[in-house]
Parts: structure tokens; sequence; C-alpha cells
């Protein structure tokens, strides 16, 4: 984390970094000592952000908005009363931003404030998908940031009746290329993953890049 915010070139003090997290759908562990979200946040604050420049945004995708008990039962008190946490929201214009068009004809509008931050962190669950092969990472920019149109084609039949769009299927899977592509064109500059085991309990955190 400290080598990219160096990398950006700004003075962290003035930074603005965004962290989309999962809604309470997903069982991703983000809150007390075994959560993911306490070391990332105090990571960010080493490395020069201020607290009131990190924008955690809740990935909802088309679900609705999460309610104040449930954030604070997926990030934790602390998290809520010392950090910024909105909602995405996909049919709301004003919050939105397009990034053009990908290979496969979707033009793409993603969340403001996560696509003119100046580091944005996306996090999630990797276990196997349906039909985006594996979900994680790219999927919370895509469809977990994206505009109501790009969700709906996302989950059209464009892309779900190929073949190559199912479980444990990246190679040529439309789902996960299309996912990807968005994630790379908004600028994603970490990923945090985890793995969980058959009872919901942390097996391993994955960081890196996309």
């Amino acid at each position: 984390i400290e080598e990219i915010v160096r990398r950006k070139g700004k003075p962290p003090g003035e930074m603005i970094a965004a962290i989309a997290v999962s809604d309470i759908t997903r069982p991703v562990p983000y809150k007390g000592e075994a959560g993911i979200l306490p070391p990332l946040l105090k990571r960010l604050e080493s490395a020069g952000i201020k607290k009131e420049n990190v924008k955690i945004i809740v990935a909802t995708g088309m679900h609705r908005a999460s309610t104040s008990d449930e954030k604070i039962e997926m990030y934790g008190k602390e998290a809520v009363e010392e950090y910024t946490i909105t909602d995405h929201d996909c049919e709301n214009n004003d919050l939105l931003e397009s990034i053009g068009t990908t290979k496969r004809g979707t033009h793409v509008y993603v969340n403001r404030d996560f696509y003119f931050a100046d580091l944005k962190i996306a996090t999630g669950l990797v276990e196997s998908h349906f039909f985006t092969g594996i979900s994680g990472g790219r999927k919370s920019i895509c469809p977990g940031l994206v505009d109501v149109k790009t969700i709906q084609r996302f989950h059209g039949p464009a892309f779900l009746e190929d073949p190559r769009a199912t479980n444990l299927v990246l190679e040529g899977n439309p789902c996960h290329e299309e996912a990807l592509e968005v994630a790379e064109t908004v600028g994603v500059d970490f990923v945090i993953n985890v793995n969980l085991d058959k009872d919901l309990r942390l097996l391993r955190v994955f960081t890196g890049n996309m």
C-alpha cells in the first residue's frame, strides 16, 4: 500500500482513497481481529492518508442500500463511526461517470466517488461462481459499482448463455472478461480477496493487483 501511495506522486495528506466492500449478502470478514478492514485502514493511515479522505463504498450492484445495523454488523462500529461509508446506487445518474464502451459493446457508467479517487481498492470473497467462473476482485466493480443497464446486460442472455460462462472457467468466459476489463479501465490499484472454509471461517487472504 505504502509503495502504491508513493508512486502516485501526490502528497498523501491530499489523496482520496476509495475502498469497494461487499454488502451483507456476502460473508466477507471485514470487522474484528480476523477482519481485513482494520489492518487495511491502519495501513492507509500509516501511509499518510487522512481518515476523512477515505471513502468506503458498499458495492451493492442492484441490491438495496444497507441499513445502519447492517453496516455495523459488516464493518464494525469503529469503522462506521470514524469513516464515511456510503452505498452505491446504480440508478442515480448524478453518482455515475461514463468510462466508455467495452470490447463487447457495453457502455459502462461507474460510481464517481470510486472512479475519481486517487487510490482505488477492491475487496471480496473468492469462491466458485456459476457464471463468472470465480467471484471476488473485479466483481466488486462490475457489477458492484456500475449502472443498472450495465448490470442488466452483464446478467443477460448474451453473456449467460455462453457455454464458457460457468463455474471455475476464466479463459474465454465473457462475464469474467467483461468484469475484468471494467475494473482495469476504472484503474483498480490494489485488491484484497479472501477464502473461507465451509463454516465461513477465514482461511487465506490474497492481496495484489487484478
